[in-house]
């Protein structure tokens, strides 16, 4: 798929103009990401629009939106994991995205009209990643609805399940991580291995050395 395809597509679910708006971050194509990192609903959001950072040759371009990130919000502990996370898992291959994607200070605040799952359902069945880091209860319970054979109780290993989409009729297997408490309480050291157990989950579905 073209990534000018793959844009069109996505701004079916939403407005890639408003910057109350974020579908997901990565580091180039979204088309090569094949580990995902997924929560409830960011927390934050930038003056600039997604459009702002993407290009329909490139991708998205996560180290602007960083620096943007940063100069607004210079306390941000869970992008801080986040970003522990994936430098451990490999920048160009991870995906951070959120169940819903219209951000609030406190997931509580979030309003019934702006709970669309049809966004990450998308992402899903286009990218087919091949591993998932899954923080929040509430965006477990999301995943437990749509995967077989989830321990949605285990938060060590990293769980061989089939994602379901019984809309398009679509499944196919992910490795599955979780993690109930919230992100922002973990530690840095912590962050690492979960990305490295994620690159070696992925490793091991290409059957290559992690």
């Amino acid at each position: 798929m073209m990534l000018s395809k793959f844009r069109s597509d996505l701004e079916r679910f939403v407005d890639l103009d408003d910057p109350l708006s974020r579908p997901f971050v990565c580091n180039g194509s979204p088309l090569d990401c094949q580990i995902f990192i997924v929560g409830f609903n960011p927390a934050r959001h930038l003056k600039k629009s997604f459009l702002n950072y993407w290009n329909d040759n490139t991708g998205f371009n996560k180290d602007q939106w960083l620096v943007d990130f940063y100069q607004q919000h210079n306390n941000a502990r869970t992008r801080n994991v986040i970003e522990r996370i994936a430098n451990s898992a490999l920048q160009k291959v991870t995906l951070d995205t959120n169940i819903y994607w219209y951000p609030t200070s406190k997931a509580r605040d979030l309003k019934e009209e702006n709970k669309m799952t049809g966004g990450i359902k998308f992402l899903m069945r286009q990218i087919k990643p091949k591993v998932v880091f899954v923080h929040n209860n509430k965006a477990i319970e999301f995943f437990t609805k749509h995967c077989s054979a989830f321990d949605d109780h285990d938060e060590v290993n990293l769980q061989p399940v089939t994602w379901k989409d019984s809309k398009f009729a679509i499944e196919f297997e992910i490795g599955l991580l979780c993690s109930r408490g919230p992100l922002y309480r973990k530690g840095y050291g912590s962050a690492a291995r979960i990305g490295q157990d994620l690159a070696h989950g992925l490793a091991k579905v290409f059957n290559r050395p992690g």
